[in-house]
């Protein structure tokens, strides 16, 4: 038995730093206080969960007072008879005790959320005899702790504010030892589901936020203020440049008015879609999600420069995506660059970032909503979703997969309690029927257009060619726009050999000076970055010191261009892919002009008798010809000019049920919708639950030639990354070793030379080498065809026998 006067260094629950039970409980219990004083709202609508769920945050750890645990904590050895915590923690609680005031369903899922609070699988495989046996053992040690807790008040004031329904005599009722199923996708279980993942998952949040020590979340109270100092500071710079104040406009004061609805709003381009969807989310918990990393990027400096304006950004503003870290870490540089010894706190802010603590999140859909398969753990997320609101912006950019999974995920938010406001160019009409369908409840406002025309199209039923492209160049910028990267750098080849250009004379200018550019996804990052910026830059109406742009030049692209930069050209030449991918395309000509003109400014290619290159691959077969079919019929019977409104009304009379039910699109959405239906709540790990939302096709390689150009640089990369951790070095080693920092950033560096290719297009290749980032990562070195003008070309299959 431990002795009871050490019982206060005894009795840990952390190892680094230690960290005694009842000192984590009291953290744990603040950051429980600390939600209700943030979002009293909030917990004024679940009394009930949130007095069980102090009994959770009390309850869960208490299991470690056994001697097996205590002592893998100081020596970090596992001992062969140890069993989880969680379970030897649910016989600390008095059942009988507890069923005087809380009716026995309540009393179960409040088990089960301590017994699971730790996602194990095999919970539920140890002896009843065994659990029994060691509870016996610990029973002296607990009811110590016990005594100390109520003999300490005010040490332990938190622990002592509310009954807790100790058992003294830690009896183990094995009727508790169970799963109880609580699946929110199933009507009949959805309002215990709703009471089990709040339990579960706000536990988890502060359990989290506890033993990291960081506040499970912080309040927002700058955001309105933000964007009220945002358009003073507007007016400022109109009224000095002579022009009329400006105000809110009608969308924005829309989204103002319907803070506490669910909204569905068509608005189009230019409108002020950002800042509307700020309002709408006020002072409250959001996040904006995006389909794009770079709008996200964007918009995540955008609110942080002009918005918040770097005052208290990392306990204001995350950044959710696939390369947050990285994004952190180069802005971690930046400030060291700018300031000595800069107080910025890279990794606190990702570890806040990551547990969704930060009251605006900018992210991606994948970085949220795989909470839709219910996966181990998901609690957590869909917890927090409870009393969040979330923007989705731009929904027709995503395929029939996340169209099927957001409406799932929409449906989840609203039955715990969520808000969400879908803002977006144009709104396919099934879509809205297929939500009505789930019970997803919303208000959808008149579309916001503006009169003015900004499209003259000329619709051509030909193939898309280097010929015609050249005779529209006259002393302008053109934006060429092809379906696939193959067809892209067809176009480049053709044009660069009629406009007698030679690689040579390319290579020898500066981006920004060349006539002719590409740009697509099969450049390697470093590349890509680099055309990503030039791009911008070319397709800005004015230059970088307000002057008028007046480059000249032809850029060809694929989708890549598609949505969320803001570019503005003269000319846009684009193959035909879908309605929606084309009026998104349209978008980057004439961005923020009106037309003033009767000459075309889009020449539209649909192939004619042919298809269009990526039809029936990346592009769905049947949307491609219902909008061929639609577009033609309308530019024939309506003249040239495309007007907004129109553009809105024929997405949702070309998307709508009638005119998709029969194909093998919309099939697919509404399997992807009763996809996640499928499997079981915590079928799944996390890892599997991310891989089936973003059904992950694509790998990433190096091309051969590019490694071969870097070698010297990448060989260093590769020698710093086996360099053990600096914190995994005792201080009498001698050893090289390397910080979390540098490794974080040699990892970003050898990225910049890799780029995504389709699994598919592996099968077979020569791989010349294998680089190890970690134990569970590697790079591929593949011999192909690769320069940094066209991008990837032939992959190089081995040769066989």
């Amino acid at each position: 038995m431990i002795d009871v006067k050490k019982i206060k260094n005894e009795f840990l629950a952390k190892s680094n730093p230690l960290e005694t039970i009842m000192e984590h409980t009291e953290i744990l219990l603040q950051e429980y206080d600390r939600i209700s004083t943030i979002y009293p709202n909030f917990i004024e609508k679940i009394p009930k969960v949130w007095k069980v769920l102090y009994l959770v945050c009390v309850y869960h750890d208490w299991g470690k007072i056994n001697f097996p645990f205590q002592n893998r904590i100081l020596t970090g050895k596992k001992q062969w008879n140890e069993l989880p915590h969680a379970i030897l923690s649910i016989a600390c609680l008095n059942a009988e005790e507890l069923s005087k005031e809380f009716p026995r369903e309540e009393i179960q899922l409040l088990y089960s959320a301590i017994l699971f609070h730790h996602n194990r699988e095999d919970l539920l495989s140890y002896e009843i005899d065994q659990i029994r046996s060691q509870l016996q053992e610990m029973s002296e040690d607990v009811k110590q702790m016990w005594e100390i807790i109520c003999m300490n008040p005010q040490q332990y004031p938190l622990l002592n504010q509310k009954k807790i329904y100790f058992d003294s005599n830690l009896y183990f009722e094995d009727s508790f030892y169970q799963e109880f199923p609580v699946d929110i996708l199933n009507p009949k279980e959805c309002e215990k589901a709703v009471f089990y993942i709040l339990l579960k998952g706000l536990l988890n949040r502060i359990d989290y936020a506890a033993s990291a020590h960081i506040p499970v979340e912080h309040k927002n109270d700058f955001l309105e203020k933000g964007l009220e100092t945002f358009m003073q500071d507007l007016n400022v710079e109109r009224t000095s440049r002579g022009m009329e104040k400006s105000d809110w406009n009608n969308l924005q004061e829309y989204m103002k008015s319907h803070q506490e609805d669910n909204v569905i709003v068509v608005a189009q381009t230019g409108l002020g879609k950002t800042e509307a969807g700020l309002w709408w989310i006020g002072d409250h918990k959001g996040f904006f999600i995006l389909p794009l990393r770079t709008a996200i990027d964007a918009i995540y400096d955008r609110i942080k420069n002009k918005i918040i304006k770097n005052d208290r950004v990392e306990e204001r503003l995350a950044l959710l995506h696939g390369e947050s870290l990285e994004s952190y870490l180069q802005l971690w540089e930046k400030e060291k660059e700018l300031q000595e010894g800069s107080g910025f706190e890279w990794e606190n802010y990702y570890i806040k970032t990551r547990q969704l603590s930060l009251p605006l999140t900018i992210c991606t859909l994948d970085q949220l909503f795989p909470f839709v398969f219910r996966y181990r753990g998901y609690e957590a997320k869909l917890a927090t979703m409870a009393y969040s609101k979330v923007v989705i912006d731009e929904v027709q950019m995503y395929g029939p997969d996340l169209v099927g999974f957001l409406i799932v995920g929409l449906t989840m938010i609203q039955k715990m309690g969520g808000k969400f406001a879908i803002l977006t160019a144009t709104f396919p009409g099934f879509i809205k029927d297929l939500m009505r369908e789930q019970g997803l409840e919303f208000k959808m406002s008149t579309p916001y257009v503006k009169e003015e025309s900004r499209h003259s199209v000329q619709w051509i039923q030909k193939e898309i060619n280097a010929d015609f492209i050249l005779e529209k160049y006259k002393n302008n910028r053109v934006l060429v726009i092809c379906n696939t990267v193959k067809r892209c750098q067809e176009i480049y080849h053709d044009l660069y050999e009629k406009m007698e250009i030679s690689q040579e004379k390319l290579l020898s200018h500066d981006i920004m000076d060349r006539e002719l550019n590409l740009f697509h996804a099969k450049f390697i990052k470093k590349d890509r970055a680099i055309r990503e910026k030039a791009i911008l830059e070319f397709g800005s109406l004015l230059k970088q010191d307000n002057t008028p742009n007046d480059r000249q030049g032809i850029w060809i692209s694929s989708s890549a261009v598609e949505a969320s930069l803001d570019i503005d050209f003269d000319i846009l030449i684009t193959e035909l892919s879908d309605m929606n991918s084309l009026f998104q395309r349209m978008g980057r000509c004439f961005r923020g002009r009106i037309l003033e003109t009767g000459d075309f400014n889009c020449y539209v290619f649909d192939g004619g008798d042919k298809k269009c290159s990526g039809i029936g691959y990346s592009i769905q077969e049947e949307i491609y010809e219902i909008s061929k079919n639609d577009l033609r019929q309308h530019f024939s019977t309506n003249g040239n000019i495309l007007t907004e409104k129109e553009k809105m009304d024929l997405v949702e009379q070309t998307y709508s049920k009638e005119k998709l039910e029969p194909t093998k699109y919309y099939k697919e959405v509404k399997d992807f919708i009763k996809n996640p239906s499928l499997y079981l709540p915590n079928e799944m790990s996390a890892k599997e639950g991310q891989f089936r939302f973003r059904n992950i096709l694509s790998e990433r390689i190096i091309p051969l030639p590019v490694y071969q150009q870097n070698i010297e640089e990448i060989r260093k990369i590769e020698e710093k990354l086996k360099l053990p951790l600096n914190s995994q070095m005792s201080e009498n080693m001698e050893e090289k070793s390397i910080s979390k920092e540098e490794r974080i950033l040699c990892r970003e560096k050898l990225m910049q030379y890799t780029l995504s290719v389709e699994s598919y297009l592996l099968k077979g290749a020569n791989i010349e080498k294998k680089i190890t980032i970690n134990s569970y990562q590697e790079i591929k070195v593949v011999s192909c065809e690769y320069d940094s003008l066209i991008g990837l070309g032939k992959i190089i299959k081995e040769k066989k026998g």
